[in-house]
């Protein structure tokens, strides 16, 4: 495949970029606005369900605050404001919201299906979270979730199809898992009720969950060739948000298992998968999705019937990412907990009397033995691959190279023992053409939770290289990129998008960063210091 190939497939990964990157902007405005009494709730009501359906749930729940501070009391609000806590872990907070607004809402109304229907998602969320799905506290959390899904599906089956489909999915996961559960639902009956409702349905009515929902019912009934042709339409309809894409991968894989089932159901949930990176340019795997996902891919047949004529090719520009996805480590102070993350290079990429030793490329704010730059003492750190061996960790030796958080902020770390069976990262020294139009991908673990692959979609904004770049420091060149990332993705490499080189060590982000090159502005931004900048400095010494 060639490289220019790759680009042009890589163009489309995230068509949506530039939206995006003006309804967060359209949001921070209207935040300002409602800091400064300046209420303007129709509005805010628009961009809040737009910031929904394009999964900027930070953004939501900033913006829902400050609508509610500012006295805008809608229930349409409320439901969205638990809708931001749900998807960012918050189960209990929602649920306080969630119970309030139905106990205050007419049975008649939307908003009150909506409510319990959300409480059922809440419940959910939290018999996942909890680590022994047969105890007590999981098995109420089930019950509870089947109840809220049930109340408003039996008060008004037409006007409240998802809540049943989320009934119908835990009846069938209850059911496949042998938990023990009084679940007295016909399942086959239920998903027969659910496509003959939404078959009923006419076309200026159906919303963009549509094609989904008949494909989950399809999938209730054991129809493969009906679900896929209802994903196939899913996917390819541009009125499927990314929210509603998320919440269907979700669906389909922590309740169907489909990822864990034959090849042809895997190659569903993979394109699905993929239609999401490309809406959104965002995508989490578990360290037994990606290993997976390494292992198996769905054949170009299916992707071509899914997806389009040109997903393969893009297909395997996405399994380049994942495969560098096994070389990012996550850092961890002993029973302290997640700090940031690092990644496998070669040691001779580096200084040539290396040789072929693979070493930990991270910040000196995440591991440092200088108390000035903030990091943990190499001796009290330790990093794990979870995309290659969750349960495998690795201490560290010692410091092979530094530089100080006010400098490169980089540390090269070598590790107690061999890595075995990782590649190490490739770098390149090219920096992309400053077009507006360049991408660059984080690969860490944001928010240093559990293994999260993320392809964070970043517009490059600016960067220091020669010849147009005048950096204040010659040896220190940044790059600046588009949407800050979550605490935690200190430390992961930024790459190209066209051959997944890491060009960048990524160190900071936030609303306000400097800008480049001698301009005085501040802007929202990422920013990685200049592979080639650490390189030069490390053959130095």
């Amino acid at each position: 495949m060639s490289q220019t190939g790759v680009i042009i497939d890589q163009a489309e990964v995230s068509p949506a970029a530039a939206e995006r990157h003006s309804l967060r902007s359209s949001a921070h405005a209207l935040i300002d606005k409602l800091k400064r009494g300046q209420p303007d709730f129709d509005e805010g009501l628009r961009v809040a369900h737009q910031l929904r359906e394009t999964r900027e749930f930070d953004l939501l729940d900033e913006l829902t605050d400050q609508l509610r501070r500012a006295g805008e009391d809608n229930p349409t609000i409320r439901r969205l404001e638990a809708q931001s806590f749900i998807e960012r872990g918050k189960a209990i907070p929602a649920l306080d919201i969630l119970e309030s607004s139905a106990a205050r809402l007419d049975k008649d109304s939307k908003e009150w299906g909506e409510a319990h229907g959300l409480m059922g998602r809440a419940w959910k969320q939290i018999f996942f979270d909890t680590e022994d799905k047969t105890s007590p506290q999981a098995r109420k959390a089930l019950a509870n979730s089947m109840r809220e899904y049930a109340i408003p599906y039996s008060a008004d089956p037409a006007e409240n199809v998802w809540q049943g489909l989320h009934l119908l999915a835990l009846a069938n996961f209850v059911q496949a898992q042998g938990l023990p559960i009084d679940a007295a639902i016909d399942s086959e009956r239920l998903a027969r009720d659910i496509v003959s409702i939404l078959a009923a349905k006419p076309e200026a009515e159906r919303d963009n969950w549509y094609h989904g929902s008949l494909a989950e019912a399809h999938l209730a009934l054991n129809d493969l060739d009906a679900a896929e042709d209802n994903i196939k339409a899913y996917v390819r309809d541009p009125k499927t948000t990314a929210f509603a894409l998320g919440g269907t991968l979700r669906q389909f894989t922590d309740l169907w298992l489909l990822d864990k089932k034959g090849d042809r159901e895997y190659g569903i949930v993979q394109s699905l998968r993929a239609a999401l990176m490309k809406k959104h340019g965002d995508l989490e795997l578990s360290p037994e999705q990606l290993q997976r996902a390494l292992g198996d891919r769905p054949p170009d047949e299916q992707l071509e019937s899914i997806l389009g004529p040109d997903w393969p090719k893009t297909y395997r520009w996405f399994e380049v990412g994942l495969k560098s996805g096994r070389a990012v480590g996550v850092i961890s102070q002993g029973e302290l907990g997640r700090i940031g993350s690092g990644f496998l290079v070669k040691g001779a990429d580096f200084k040539a009397g290396w040789g072929d030793e693979l070493f930990v490329l991270t910040n000196a704010h995440v591991v440092s033995n200088d108390p000035n730059d903030g990091g943990i003492p190499p001796q009290e750190a330790c990093i794990k691959f979870e995309a290659a061996d969750k349960d495998k960790s690795y201490d560290i030796d010692s410091i092979m190279w530094i530089s100080g958080k006010n400098r490169l902020d980089a540390v090269i770390l070598r590790l107690t023992e061999p890595v075995k069976d990782i590649p190490p990262l490739r770098t390149t020294t090219l920096l992309p053409l400053l077009d507006g139009k360049q991408r660059v991908y984080i690969i860490g673990y944001p928010g240093g939770g559990e293994l999260s692959i993320s392809f964070q979609d970043n517009i490059l904004l600016d960067h220091e290289g020669p010849p147009e770049g005048t950096p204040v420091d010659a040896g220190v060149r940044h790059l600046q990129y588009r949407t800050p990332t979550e605490g935690g993705s200190s430390g992961s490499p930024v790459f190209n998008a066209s051959t997944w080189k890491v060009i960048a060590l990524h160190h900071a982000g936030g609303q306000s960063i400097r800008r480049l090159n001698g301009r005085i502005e501040q802007w929202p931004a990422n920013e990685g210091i200049w592979i080639k900048s650490i390189i030069d400095a490390a053959r130095k010494e």
